[in-house]
């Protein structure tokens, strides 16, 4: 019975540690300029992004935000007992930002060629979630 109670404790240190380095890599955009930003993104798929002021903001502003999201999982990484209350809001948050991307793709008609990274997205959000929700069943 321990084994299986040291597995899903692994299961949610591996949800909780993928799920800070998928969100805090974030940050490069915050600290960035918009060149650098932009190529990044014509990296992923996106057409030529004329540079402006608002847009520049609006970037610094989410990508800071799903940067402090990725200290949160790595808060919960360090101390599950500090933040047993938090670690289910991140399973089941990443599963819905999953489902909210998946439902954004399909209506935009986003395939491979357009987006080469959305599968990418799509399985960060269900597998950090999944193992975070399986993990954390047992651990009360």
């Amino acid at each position: 019975m321990k084994d299986k109670n040291t597995f899903k404790h692994s299961c949610l240190q591996t949800g909780l540690l993928l799920g800070f380095l998928g969100w805090f890599i974030s940050f490069i955009f915050t600290f960035s300029s918009w060149e650098f930003s932009t190529k990044i993104l014509y990296g992923m798929g996106a057409k030529n992004i004329e540079y402006q002021p608002l847009l520049d903001y609006w970037l610094k502003m989410a990508s800071s935000a799903f940067g402090c999201l990725g200290l949160l999982f790595f808060a919960a990484y360090r101390n599950n007992n500090q933040y047993k209350n938090l670690i289910p809001l991140l399973g089941y948050g990443s599963i819905f930002i999953g489902i909210i991307l998946l439902i954004s793709g399909m209506n935009n008609s986003l395939k491979a060629d357009l987006h080469p990274t959305r599968y990418i997205d799509l399985l960060f959000c269900f597998g950090v979630g999944t193992l975070i929700i399986y993990g954390h069943k047992t651990e009360k």
